[in-house]
C-alpha cells in the first residue's frame, strides 16, 4: 500500500520548490492515512506492527521509461520523485518455495489483494 509521485512535465521538470514538495507530501499523506485492512503474511505467518512499516521517503531521482504508467512522454533524464506508504524489507528467505501475501485498501475504494508464490534456489 503505497503512493509515489514523479515530477511529470505538466508540473515542470525542474527541481521542486519547497511549496511543491509540501503539496505533494500532503496529497500523498492524505491518501495513505486512509489505509485500512492492511495485512502481510509470509509463509502463512502474519507480520505484526505494520504501522512501523510506513515510510515517507526523501526526494530522489528516478527515470521513467517511454511506456510508463502515466501514458506521457518523458525526457530520458532523472525526474524528482517521492513516495509514502507501507514497505516491507524481508530477511533473505531459505531455499525452497515461499508464499508472500499482502492486502489492503484506501477510503477511495481502491484495494488490492496480492499473492506471490516464489521459489528460492542456490546459485
Amino acid at each position: 500500500m503505497n503512493y509515489f509521485w514523479v515530477n511529470t512535465p505538466e508540473y515542470g521538470d525542474a527541481a521542486w520548490s519547497p511549496d511543491q514538495e509540501a503539496f505533494v507530501r500532503e496529497l500523498m499523506a492524505e491518501t495513505i492515512d486512509t489505509a485500512q485492512n492492511v495485512s502481510l503474511e509470509v509463509d502463512g505467518r502474519t507480520v505484526q506492527n505494520l504501522d512501523s512499516l510506513r515510510v515517507s521517503g526523501a526526494v530522489g531521482a528516478c527515470t521513467v521509461p517511454d511506456d510508463n504508467i502515466f501514458g506521457i512522454p518523458f525526457d530520458p533524464v532523472p525526474h524528482d520523485c517521492v513516495a509514502d506508504g507501507y514497505w516491507a524489507l524481508l530477511s533473505p528467505l531459505s531455499v525452497g518455495t515461499h508464499t508472500i501475501h499482502f492486502a489492503g485498501g484506501f477510503a477511495s475504494g481502491f484495494s488490492l489483494d496480492v499473492t506471490y508464490d516464489i521459489t528460492v534456489t542456490n546459485r
